[in-house]
């Protein structure tokens, strides 16, 4: 699995292939990246892909920018795309696996299936722990694209 982002490049170096399900917590302006994965995934005609959940976690309201392109790519992939969306007051101090919605609205690892964190670098690394200490998946099936706060 590759995607361009900007001018990096996301490559996924772990062992599952095919891979069939994607996990992504998104925040802040990660959001614009996620938006280009999942165009590129939800479409299938080359993706494996059969199945994407995303977090989307902030501080407030008003940080759900991009609400509206999320929504339709909610509706017109309803049966492969599931959006929850929560509010996380000073995402910067508190870890992001002491909100139990965010506990609950991601699956554990199972073959098959990675993790994308897609924001500030705060919650990058809160948010990779979470996926490896807590939910089980491997280190190389996490990976993070670090957008400015």
């Amino acid at each position: 699995m590759a995607f361009k982002t900007g001018k990096y490049r996301l490559d996924y170096q772990g062992k599952d292939d095919p891979i069939r399900k994607v996990s992504l917590l998104v925040s802040g302006l990660g959001i614009t990246p996620a938006l280009q994965m999942l165009r590129g995934v939800l479409p299938g005609k080359d993706s494996t892909v059969e199945e994407v959940e995303v977090l989307w976690v902030n501080e407030e309201k008003a940080d759900f920018i991009c609400n509206k392109e999320m929504e339709m790519l909610e509706y017109r992939y309803i049966e492969k795309l599931y959006v929850a969306r929560t509010l996380q007051s000073d995402l910067y101090g508190m870890d992001i696996a002491k909100n139990a919605k965010v506990r609950e609205e991601l699956t554990p690892y199972e073959e098959g299936r990675i993790a994308v964190v897609c924001g500030p670098d705060y919650v990058v690394s809160k948010a990779r722990s979470l996926f490896v200490d807590l939910l089980g998946y491997p280190t190389d099936n996490v990976m993070g694209i670090v957008t400015p706060s």
